[in-house]
């Protein structure tokens, strides 16, 4: 089922395309290039300070967290997270330190491509082939941790042992999210008990802070439908707090 789901069907013009769609209909004010430092909560009509890292601050009577769980830690919360909360930052969940490479090959793959590697020193943890990109087919391949994709030719010319038949590989692009500062690495592996521990105390506003996103997710927890399904909740929540 999750194959299905997650497979079968495809944004026509690419993830990018809705991400920069969503961004055009978006009528507010928009800050790039501003990392977060730290939240604060005081008195007034706009409690809320976010101060970025160039020490500008922005006052709100509402925040709205959507950066991924793993940075969590990096930001500075006055007054402090609950303590359960924290607990869950530090002992609830792991990062994901897989990294996702994109290759195409000119072979042919007429009964698709799908791979698991365990054991062994292979780089990669599994693979897939993801339809076509003019006469090129495009394979998606996910590593085990700490794997320097983006120094080695070795570990990249191993993806043309992966089929019997050899894989030309005509490119490759990577994406190290075990070494992007916003990202912490890929979804939270969350721990035995999480749910029972610290499900509730997670998903709970701040204050006036609420933390939103598919690491909150209730469905599709890591997924791009998940974010969705959180920002729904989120903004009830907002506004019925606010009606």
């Amino acid at each position: 089922m999750i194959e299905e789901a997650t497979m079968k069907w495809k944004i026509a013009k690419g993830t990018t395309a809705l991400a920069l769609a969503i961004l055009k209909d978006f009528k507010g004010d928009r800050i790039f290039s501003s990392p977060v430092k730290s939240i604060s909560q005081g008195e007034g009509t706009h409690p809320v300070t976010v101060t970025l890292e160039s020490g500008k601050q922005i006052r709100s009577r509402f925040a709205i967290w959507t950066i991924p769980w793993n940075i969590l830690p990096s930001i500075q919360f006055q007054p402090a997270l609950s303590p359960t909360f924290q607990d869950a930052l530090a002992n609830g969940t792991i990062a994901d330190r897989t990294d996702k490479l994109l290759v195409t090959t000119a072979a042919e793959l007429p009964n698709g491509f799908n791979i698991s590697c365990e054991g062994g020193d292979m780089p990669f943890a599994s693979g897939f082939a993801d339809g076509k990109r003019g006469k090129d087919t495009p394979l998606t391949l996910l590593t085990h941790p700490d794997i320097d994709l983006d120094t080695s030719e070795e570990n990249l010319r191993l993806i043309e042992t992966l089929h019997p038949d050899g894989l030309k590989v005509t490119s490759a692009w990577a994406h190290l999210w075990s070494k992007d500062r916003f990202a912490g690495g890929v979804m939270p592996i969350r721990q035995a008990g999480f749910l029972e521990k610290y499900y509730h105390e997670v998903r709970k506003p701040h204050g006036r802070v609420y933390f939103c996103g598919s690491d909150f997710a209730d469905g599709w927890r890591g997924f791009m439908s998940g974010a969705f399904e959180d920002a729904y909740r989120v903004t009830r929540e907002v506004l019925n707090l606010d009606a």
